[in-house]
């Protein structure tokens, strides 16, 4: 029994290189080429984790994100006490709930589509608490920042023993 690995390019560039007949190596072209098409190379429903820069100051915290390809619309960020959870609304789902329904007819027909919108999720944990009323968001060129206040602590409270 003979094992071909097609799967590793590393792999493929060896058998090339080996003393094979072209024939051996343009069937594990043909494997290759057949068994992964353009369109299935990326997961529709894997979301993409964006690289994160987190800086602090004595109030508050930013966080920078990469997203490129999304509008300010596509974005939910919730922050519930040290946690921010960042994520994205399909772009699907979003036009369709947005369309009036009498326009629904009229709509163009998707015949092909090769390009998705990306979806990016991300959560991380601060070591402070956080003001969610005072947080903000801003989006700018594929940029998300965010500032986050910190909950600044009311002191001590001092109780009358009875």
């Amino acid at each position: 029994m003979f094992v071909l690995p097609v799967s590793s390019a590393l792999h493929r560039r060896a058998l090339r290189g080996a003393a094979l007949p072209r024939t051996l190596a343009a069937w594990v072209d043909a494997c290759e080429s057949s068994a992964t098409p353009a369109s299935s190379n990326r997961r529709d429903d894997a979301a993409f984790v964006p690289p994160l820069d987190v800086t602090e100051t004595d109030t508050s915290y930013t966080a920078t994100l990469d997203m490129p390809g999304l509008s300010k619309e596509q974005l939910e960020v919730s922050v519930d006490g040290r946690r921010v959870v960042i994520s994205t609304v399909a772009a699907s789902t979003q036009a369709s709930a947005d369309a009036p329904k009498d326009t629904a007819a009229a709509a163009p027909r998707t015949l092909l589509r090769e390009r998705v919108a990306p979806r990016y999720a991300r959560s991380f944990v601060l070591p402070a608490e956080l003001e969610a009323g005072a947080a903000e968001a801003r989006m700018e060129n594929g940029v998300l920042t965010l500032t986050l206040p910190k909950r600044i602590a009311n002191g001590a409270a001092k109780l009358t023993v009875q």
